[in-house]
Order: structure tokens, then C-alpha cells, then sequence
């Protein structure tokens, strides 16, 4: 994932720095987007859970499965020259952290184990907690074009920490009877049991990359666009080390073994819109 983030900012800077020789220099435009301000942000962004499930034994059933994360929150920016600008900022927002699971097996394998096909009944899971999130990032600004619209740049780090949640969420338990086929026919009978683990309130749970790249206005007749940004922005995830979980376990009803354990973390892997705004 590292080396991804670092690819395509590396590409953004290259495609920008020859855009830059075509979209013309006007360094006045470009000073007085970039100069110190104080400002706000909103973010509707959609999340997925695929790349945080973690399938243990041979019968795993987790999923990944999607959900909205809005954030907002307020921003200072400290610009340096024409172009190069830093920022940090506090934001608060709610993620769902959804997946999918089937509560119950629908096929024995000839090798006496049970599985979950395709036709098997998922459902959807939501463990939704809100979080805090302190960032810092570098931005620059490519253009103008027109004399109008300047490109903005901007990739950092941020800290997400969960809040409003006990060590253990609610948990959902299910029984299930599926029969053996062949010369050892015979029931297994099992339960399994849905748990989420938020880890201690105040912890910091998650690291993560954002990138965002998208266009700034100036010299319009608009005085909400001159001190607009709307642009694109991806969370990606950089440690999850810290981070909550779910928990599904298969158990046998009776000697109360082990059939399958799933794990999906808590993390972030979102894309979606912002909107900022500079008040001062």
C-alpha cells in the first residue's frame, strides 16, 4: 500500500510539473490562494471493508462490504512562497465499519466440513462508532489556468481515534444443523457468534495516507468560489496495528471445538468528495 501511495504521488508531481510549463505562470494568483488561512472542510466518503478481512481456518465467510464515512471538521494553513503550503487540522466524522457474514453453513464437504456457497444467506453488519481525527499534510498548487482555477495537491497523515465505545460491542449468536452425507451420515450441530471489539475509548486505533487532489478558484465573480475547493480525496490505510475488530467464531454445540474463526479490522479505505472553505 506504501508503495502505491508513493507511486502516484510521484506521478501526480511529474503530470503537474508538466502541466505547470503549458498552464502559464502568474505568480500573483497562485501567492494569494496560498497565503496563511483559516478554514473549514466537509468529506462524503465510501468505505470498504475488503482488504481488512482476515480469514483463519477453512471455513471463513467474512466479506467486505460498503458504507458512507462523513467527516467535517476545521483547518489552519500555513503557506510558504507561491505554491507550497502546510496544513493541519481536526476533524470529527462516523464510520460504519460494515461487513457481511453468514450466520449459518448451507454444504458438508466430503471432508466432513462445513462450508458457506455462494447461495448461502449473508447478511450485513454495521459496528458504526464516530471518531476524531488530527492530521497534517503538505499542499501545492499547480496553474493557474486562466488566470482562475489553480490545481491543488495535497497528501498527509492522520491519526483516526474512536470515540463513545466500551471494549465489547453486543454480540449475536445463531444455531445451526447441517448433516453429513455419505458412509458416515450423521448432524452437526454448531452456533456461531458475531462479536465487535472497539478496544479501549481514547486509543488511537488507526494510521492512515490521505491524498486529494482537486481545483481552487480565483478572481471570479463568485465571493463563495474565490475562497472555495472541491476535489477528490482518498483515505488509505497505513497501521492498523491498534485497531478494533469483529469477530466470528463457529463452534461445535457439544465439545465446543473450533470450525472457523474470521477477523476483520476496523480500518479505513475510502474515496469520495471535499469541499473546503477559506473564512480568513
Amino acid at each position: 500500500m506504501k508503495r502505491y501511495l508513493l507511486s502516484a504521488l510521484l506521478i501526480a508531481s511529474a503530470v503537474g510539473a508538466n502541466a505547470q510549463q503549458w498552464l502559464g505562470n502568474y505568480p500573483y494568483v497562485a501567492q494569494e490562494v496560498n497565503n496563511d488561512h483559516l478554514g473549514f472542510f466537509a468529506e462524503l466518503g465510501v468505505n470498504s471493508s475488503s482488504g481488512f478481512v482476515d480469514r483463519q481456518g477453512y471455513s471463513a465467510t467474512a466479506k467486505g462490504a460498503l458504507s458512507m464515512v462523513p467527516k467535517a471538521g476545521v483547518y489552519y494553513q500555513k503557506g510558504f512562497g507561491e505554491r507550497f503550503s502546510i496544513r493541519g487540522s481536526i476533524a470529527f466524522g462516523r464510520a460504519s465499519f460494515a461487513y457481511k457474514y453468514a450466520p449459518a453453513y448451507d454444504s458438508m464437504g466430503a471432508d466432513q466440513n462445513a462450508y458457506a456457497t455462494k447461495k448461502a444467506k449473508y447478511q450485513t453488519i454495521k459496528h458504526p462508532t464516530a471518531f476524531v481525527q488530527p492530521q497534517i499534510d503538505l499542499g501545492y498548487l499547480f496553474g493557474p489556468i486562466k488566470k482562475m482555477y489553480m490545481i491543488e495537491l495535497r497528501a498527509g497523515v492522520g491519526m483516526p481515534m474512536y470515540l463513545g465505545k466500551s471494549d465489547d460491542s453486543a454480540s449475536v449468536a445463531a444455531k445451526g444443523l447441517i448433516r453429513y452425507k455419505g458412509d458416515n451420515a450423521g448432524n452437526l450441530e454448531y452456533f456461531s457468534t458475531e462479536t465487535g471489539h472497539y478496544g479501549k475509548p481514547g486509543t488511537w486505533g488507526i494510521l492512515v495516507a490521505d491524498v486529494y487532489v482537486g481545483l481552487r478558484w480565483k478572481n471570479t465573480n463568485s465571493p463563495l468560489l474565490n475562497r472555495s475547493g472541491l476535489g477528490i480525496q482518498a483515505t488509505l490505510p497505513l497501521s492498523i496495528t491498534n485497531a478494533g475488530y469483529s469477530q466470528i467464531e463457529y463452534k461445535e454445540r457439544f465439545l465446543y471445538y473450533y470450525i472457523g474463526v474470521d477477523k476483520v479490522n476496523m480500518g479505513l479505505f475510502s474515496f469520495g468528495i471535499r469541499y473546503s472553505y477559506n473564512f480568513l
